[in-house]
């Protein structure tokens, strides 16, 4: 389309929407005007309706005042002096005395009306007044008629009434004349300006104003009076739309150029048409590729967020896991403490050192569990040391080959030239026996396992790996199966606690939450790829160690001897307190007890002899294991301490323990590893 046809259908289409709009704004003004005249007319209408009211409210006195007596005579003197009374109240009124016959008998003032004397009302030439008189004589009402010439002169209105209505007695009317004149200029009517009215009463008869307003749509009002309603008619004096008319040209002018101007910009805006598109065309070839790369840091963004709550929903399971295994840790130490006790005072054989043992390895399988939870929330204590990982490998392989069966083939595949890692070598030793069995359950039918390391180098803070990674070297153990692999929902939860897909009986859902909870530990990231029917791969991350490997030869301690220090105890868990004392004491130790950190200090503060050992609980209320022992060693310098705990939040102790500069053990424990420790540490 070119650009002048272009202006053209524009201009056009813009007359259009003119022409719609100037009949709205003209239908709308048009409404606006007739509420503005109605608005004026209300109060002229109810002006005449109060007027007339007020001099027909004389009526209902003037019958009071007639009723008083019944005889002619003193009807017409009392009638002389109220009408002077009524005359002198209302402008403009006078009483007419009519026989029961309709005929016009007394006026006043009688100067000037002469003519109307002995008139018959019932014979007048108007039916509406004929009708009127009828309906007062009839009904006792006050009946206000239309408009009449008056004999002397003038329009009034008649207001009539029936008195005398009692049995025996004659019906009389008596009758007010109204004139209009002082009601319209009481109303207001002569000083309307702007508009232009019209009166008439209940049989149209107009009595002011002009027949033709009628035929102009005028805006109407009621005027209601005694026993009749009048309308009371009005239009602009200008005629409608007078006000609007230099509005609407204003409006018409402006939007005829409105419409020019729409045009000429249509005409210039098609006319750079082609320029734009052409320009367009470029800027969004160079925008397709801005938008991958937003889409490319969006989906990195996206999955940072990810990983962030992921890391902070496994953080919340941890804590919790951890919470539940130290409560967990004191009972079963308090258990396995007891059964000790019980097994020593047992023969062999016996049948209740039988069930005693039994109680014994109910609780271990018990305190496994709780390691496990412990492991899994990062609050254990651990022992890290420089690990060879192929070494290690090699050391397992054979057990692990056993574990996973002849119908599955394991393949190893490792880096000659890996670097060392700084880990728990028992934990690392854990988490490749979990993911290679793991990987077996996943293949039921059979299928290959692949082991491999290697040595990779990785930027800080990558998405998929979380933000935690502060190092770039790292050394990856990769467990590769061949099974039938997870959906993402399946494997975005495989790390929980508790969460297996395996049948019931065949999983306890802890052995992958363990491997997050080591690995973590340890300052590395764990990783899964899988896909369904393409298999899983599980890649552990763990940073590069500097120091050389650390020897694995195990210590061997002596048998616990009997000692004669003495030794201050601090444990809040009652239970854990009387075992651990009783276990001391039958030990050869005199042990002060300290249910919490407070009492431990007032004792360590009055006792007169020496303290060789303090033995507390790292998590206490109001002051913790660490608080203590700081306090206890400033008080008697040279006192040895040993940490006990279902798990350690101090994380000084945490530390203090995986260096090993402090003594730890941890709970649940039993006599004989307690007194090994205090032996360990007096000796």
């Amino acid at each position: 389309m070119s650009p002048l046809v272009g202006a053209a259908l524009v201009f056009l289409a813009a007359l259009a929407v003119v022409w719609a709009l100037d009949g709205w704004y003209r239908r709308v003004r048009f409404a606006e005007e007739r509420r503005s005249v109605e608005q004026q007319i209300i109060p002229y209408g109810n002006g005449i309706s109060l007027a007339v009211n007020r001099r027909v409210a004389l009526v209902g006195g003037l019958r009071a005042f007639t009723e008083l007596g019944r005889e002619s005579a003193s009807f017409n003197g009392g009638f002389d002096a109220y009408a002077s009374a009524l005359a002198a109240t209302a402008r403009g009124i006078r009483a007419v005395q009519l026989t029961e016959n309709g005929i016009i008998r007394r006026t006043y003032p009688e100067a000037g009306n002469e003519a109307a004397l002995g008139l018959d009302i019932t014979r007048h030439p108007e039916p509406a007044v004929r009708e009127d008189y009828a309906r007062a004589l009839r009904t006792g009402e006050v009946v206000v008629s239309g408009p009449v010439a008056l004999v002397q002169g003038g329009t009034a209105l008649i207001a009539r009434q029936a008195v005398g209505t009692r049995p025996g007695q004659p019906s009389r009317v008596v009758a007010l004349i109204i004139n209009l004149e002082p009601i319209f200029a009481e109303a207001g009517l002569g000083r309307a300006a702007g508009i232009r009215l019209t009166l008439r009463d209940a049989h149209e008869r107009v009595f002011f104003g002009a027949d033709s307003v009628l035929a102009l749509h005028p805006v109407e009002t009621e005027v209601r009076l005694p026993g009749a309603t009048w309308r009371l008619a009005a239009i602009p004096a200008a005629g409608w739309r007078s006000t609007v008319r230099a509005e609407l040209a204003t409006f018409r002018i402006g939007a005829l150029l409105m419409a020019l101007l729409l045009g000429l910009v249509t005409h210039l805006v098609m006319s750079r048409q082609a320029e734009l598109s052409r320009a367009v065309a470029e800027r969004t070839e160079s925008l397709v590729g801005i938008n991958k790369r937003l889409e490319d840091q969006i989906a990195q963004r996206e999955l940072a967020e990810a990983q962030v709550m992921h890391m902070q929903k496994m953080e919340g399971l941890g804590r919790l896991a951890g919470g539940i295994a130290h409560d967990f840790n004191n009972i079963l130490t308090g258990i396995l403490g007891y059964v000790g006790l019980l097994q020593d005072m047992l023969p062999a054989g016996s049948e209740s050192r039988e069930d005693v043992d039994e109680i014994d390895r109910a609780a271990r399988r018990a305190a496994e569990l709780t390691r496990q939870l412990l492991t899994f929330a990062r609050r254990q204590a651990v022992a890290p040391m420089t690990v060879d990982v192929n070494a290690l490998i090699g050391e397992v392989d054979r057990i692990l080959r056993r574990l996973i069966g002849d119908d599955v083939e394991m393949i190893t595949d490792l880096d000659p030239g890996l670097w060392p890692v700084l880990v728990d070598r028992t934990q690392l030793e854990q988490v490749l026996t979990n993911l290679v069995v793991n990987s077996r359950d996943a293949m039921p039918g059979g299928g290959t396992i692949t082991v491999s390391t290697c040595n990779v180098q990785i930027a800080p803070n990558r998405p998929e790996l979380g933000h935690s990674l502060k190092v770039r070297d790292f050394v990856r153990l990769d467990v590769r199966d061949t099974g039938a692999g997870m959906d993402s929902e399946t494997a975005a939860r495989i790390f929980e606690p508790f969460f297996t897909t395996k049948e019931p009986g065949k999983g306890t859902g802890l052995g992958l939450a363990i491997c997050y909870g080591i690995v973590q530990q340890a300052g590395g990231e764990i990783e899964v790829r899988t896909a369904r029917g393409e298999g899983t791969t599980i890649s552990v991350y763990l940073p590069r160690a500097d120091q050389p490997v650390t020897s694995t030869l195990p210590d061997v301690l002596p048998d616990p001897t009997p000692g004669h220090e003495t030794i201050l105890l601090v444990e809040d868990e009652e239970m854990v307190r009387k075992f651990a004392a009783r276990a001391l004491s039958e030990r050869g130790h005199p042990v002060l007890v300290a249910s919490n950190g407070q009492e431990a200090l007032d004792i360590a503060a009055h006792h007169q002899g020496q303290i060789s050992l303090i033995v507390t609980d790292v998590v206490m209320p109001r002051m913790g294991g660490r608080a203590v022992a700081d306090q206890v060693t400033a008080m008697r310098p040279g006192i040895r301490t040993l940490f006990i705990s279902g798990h350690v939040d101090d994380p000084r102790v945490k530390d203090a323990v995986a260096r090993d500069e402090t003594a730890f053990l941890a709970k649940p424990f039993t006599a004989r590893e307690l007194l090994d420790a205090v032996r360990q540490l007096l000796d």
